[in-house]
């Protein structure tokens, strides 16, 4: 499996251990690896064991050197809400709802066209209902 070159320090990684050492463990998530030292696990490092983990530094062949520690409760407060605004794109992206064309064929139309719409379309309906109060002398 290749070494995540494109992390930073402070980034955090989700991974599983696949591998342990005296010295520590390897850890590997989707797209790469890598290292745990021991003095930075808070637990008894176990294969199998899955953990967040934030990159702390890089050895010599560009392989995070990763450290459980080091991850605050903000830490994971913003994992969390960058998992589901990911899941949130992803279901958008993929969501796609038929609607009827003028030629008969259904045409695809994305949920944010038609959460687009949609406010759009509220919009325009609160407006009409101010003008239609101020017109009776309704305040609200």
């Amino acid at each position: 499996m290749g070494r995540e070159r494109d992390l930073k320090i402070g980034d955090l990684v989700e991974g599983t251990v696949v591998e342990t050492a005296d010295r520590g463990a390897v850890v590997r998530w989707d797209t790469g690896e890598g290292f745990l030292p021991r003095e930075e696990a808070g637990d008894e490092l176990r294969v199998g064991q899955r953990f967040l983990l934030k990159v702390v530094a890089s050895d010599g062949e560009g392989m995070p050197i990763l450290s459980q520690l080091q991850v605050t409760e903000a830490d994971r407060d913003l994992y969390e809400l960058q998992r589901e605004a990911e899941r949130v794109r992803r279901f958008l992206r993929e969501k796609r709802l038929s609607l009827p064309k003028s030629g008969g064929r259904p045409r695809e139309v994305p949920v944010e066209e038609r959460l687009a719409r949609w406010i759009s379309e509220a919009e325009r309906a609160l407006e009409r209902l101010r003008r239609k109060r101020s017109r009776s002398g309704l305040r609200g």
